[in-house]
């Protein structure tokens, strides 16, 4: 009898749970738009968070055309539109022309001239003026070691700045090791984007929980490396900052063969000169452009925002 029962409760149970799963599959299945309509949704957001993260001239470009721009085009619309029994198309066009050119053209212009800039006086000129000139002062030490490869040299160098002398415990000698690895084939030619970006993300919480385990700067700051005589980096640059050096004057000085001192404080010169004339360019040409841009979005005389008002009345009135 006992053994009736639990037979025929395990069947009870078996057919109660087959009838959970035919009725949550009957679900999905009268609800197949479902994923389809999420995916139209998340896609687009997602394609945007990715272009913020991408940059950030994409990134203030986007958030000031969906939360400025747009906004106040539509408010342009309804501007007077009871007085005019029509909607506000002089002021919507006016608006969304000033907007559109003041807001990310003053942005896109510097962006276009400082990529203009590493095309044209290399990738170092995108550094800042101080990380050229402290990063030269590693490779000058780097380049007189003649074992090995100058571009990996260069990187060990670089982080042996930062780590070595004492500031982390032979344990954590592997976690450096496997960070250099990382740099290397960061820095390789073939290696693909999504690579790259999977390699700085990992690169980045290796420095970070180096750092930690350090107790370097107090802990306060533990995505800033400190590569000693004045140099900090954000763990999130580190790797595309030595690249940039490394794909540039590093790459240069191999094909010469020569690391004298004096043809590294050349070409490093040359980057500063160059990231200089490009800036102080953006700078005028941004000046301009914005003093110039009044005559592009103005279309009339008389602002198109007091259509409508009867003002002799109202005039009077006051």
């Amino acid at each position: 009898m006992e053994v009736s029962s639990f037979n025929r409760s395990t069947l009870l149970n078996k057919n109660k749970q087959k009838s959970n799963d035919n009725q949550a599959y009957a679900n999905n299945q009268s609800k197949p738009g479902f994923t389809g309509a999420f995916d139209i949704i998340t896609k687009p957001c997602t394609w945007l968070v990715e272009n913020m993260e991408a940059s950030k001239a994409v990134e203030f470009c986007l958030l000031d055309i969906i939360c400025t721009i747009i906004p106040r085009v539509i408010l342009g619309f309804r501007r007077n539109q009871e007085e005019l029994g029509h909607p506000n198309y002089k002021v919507a066009l006016e608006v969304a022309l000033r907007e559109f050119i003041t807001g990310p053209g003053m942005v896109l212009l510097p962006a276009l001239f400082m990529a203009m800039c590493g095309k044209l006086s290399g990738k170092a000129a995108n550094l800042q003026f101080n990380t050229i000139d402290k990063l030269t002062d590693i490779f000058k030490k780097s380049a007189k070691d003649t074992n090995g490869n100058a571009t990996e040299n260069f990187g060990k160098a670089a982080l042996k700045k930062a780590f070595d002398k004492g500031k982390i415990v032979k344990e954590d000698l592997p976690e450096l090791e496997e960070i250099k690895r990382k740099l290397a084939e960061f820095g390789k030619k073939g290696t693909s984007k999504t690579r790259k970006k999977s390699l700085n993300n990992l690169i980045k919480d290796k420095l970070v929980e180096l750092n930690k385990k350090a107790g370097l700067n107090n802990l306060k700051t533990p995505d800033v490396i400190d590569f000693g005589e004045g140099l900090k980096m954000k763990a999130s640059k580190v790797a595309n900052n030595l690249t940039a050096y490394a794909e540039d004057i590093v790459k240069e000085l191999n094909k010469k063969g020569d690391f004298s001192e004096d043809t590294i404080k050349k070409l490093a010169k040359k980057r500063i000169l160059g990231r200089a004339a490009f800036v102080t360019s953006a700078l005028i040409s941004t000046a301009v452009f914005l003093w110039y841009t009044p005559k592009i979005y103005q279309r009339s005389k008389k602002y198109p925002g007091l259509e409508g008002l009867n003002r002799p009345n109202n005039e009077k009135k006051a």
